[in-house]
């Protein structure tokens, strides 16, 4: 959540839980060796068609590249 934040609840802590669902495919997309693209497009699939944002590629691509390098 501190990294991303598409709808913009990280101060809110009734909220805390809010992403948990997409934790779990996330981590199934880093064993399985995702590439940055890939788990951006993935990023941008919740913003987009799951929250009904815009989605912002650029934020996307940074958290992809920051939970790749956690692998």
């Amino acid at each position: 959540m501190n990294e991303w934040d598409p709808i913009g609840i990280r101060d809110v802590p009734q909220a805390k839980d809010e992403y948990d669902d997409y934790a779990a495919p996330i981590a199934r997309l880093l064993v399985e060796g995702t590439s940055v693209a890939e788990l951006s497009r993935y990023l941008l699939e919740i913003e987009r068609d799951t929250l009904g944002l815009r989605g912002d590629p650029a934020r996307a691509s940074e958290v992809a590249t920051k939970l790749l390098s956690l692998t």
